[in-house]
């Protein structure tokens, strides 16, 4: 275990992050593009304008500004729109406008403002940890810009590694994937940071720097000989 290292960062790699990007988004008024309910988180980052994301159940959209990330815990079905009462289009049937060696990307929408989505997803390996975690976060959580700036963070890195790296490249995918999992792990600690997470399990713990390291350490090694 490397003591460089953010505690949540040692304990989400021990228990194997599994994260993917699933596409780079333009999306221009009028839109809207719904997502089939998944078995992992997704997350939506918006680089650019802005767009609304409604989440099946819930009463209102949530609207997100440029630099904001907004993560739906239990990959609830979902519409990203740029206003309500839009015929919705299943992302599963928009084209892939991309070039070899390049960043999947989607185009869609009329001939009015532009929004640029970042959308990709994060789950556990072990489904027993997954679905643990996953209890102790509410269903929608966001991070704002001006709390962390992620999404532009996201959208540099991507701009970086576009046109170098191909999808079927070994390399690239694991690097993009990398990338994927330190913006879960950013999110989480800024959004820890921001409310408050003393409910059941070890979530709470993660606020206070050396219980997070103790837990870290149980779960890079679990079979030591720990004591209380």
């Amino acid at each position: 275990m490397s003591l460089g290292r953010p505690p949540l960062e040692e304990i989400l790699d021990s228990l194997q992050m599994a994260s993917t990007l699933i596409s780079v988004a333009t999306l221009k008024a009028p839109y809207a593009v719904s997502c089939r309910p998944t078995a992992t988180s997704i997350f939506h980052a918006v680089v650019e304008g802005w767009c609304e994301l409604q989440v099946e159940g819930a009463k209102a959209p949530v609207v997100l500004q440029a630099g904001d990330l907004a993560v739906l815990t239990s990959g609830a079905g979902h519409v990203v729109q740029d206003a309500p009462g839009r015929a919705a289009r299943s992302i599963r049937t928009l084209p892939l406008a991309t070039a070899p060696g390049s960043l999947p990307r989607v185009v869609y929408g009329g001939g009015g403002r532009s929004a640029r989505v970042i959308c990709g997803s994060f789950a556990l390996r072990h489904h027993g940890a997954h679905q643990g975690l996953m209890r102790l976060l509410p269903p929608v959580w966001v991070v704002r810009g001006d709390e962390a700036p992620l999404a532009s963070w996201l959208d540099t890195s991507l701009a970086m590694l576009d046109g170098s790296v191909g999808r079927d490249d070994d390399a690239g995918r694991d690097t993009v994937r990398r990338m994927v999992d330190l913006v879960f792990v950013r999110a989480l600690r800024t959004w820890l940071a921001a409310h408050d997470a003393t409910g059941e399990g070890w979530l709470g713990g993660l606020r206070d720097d050396r219980i997070a390291r103790a837990v870290a350490l149980v779960h890079a090694r679990p079979a030591g000989d720990w004591t209380v």
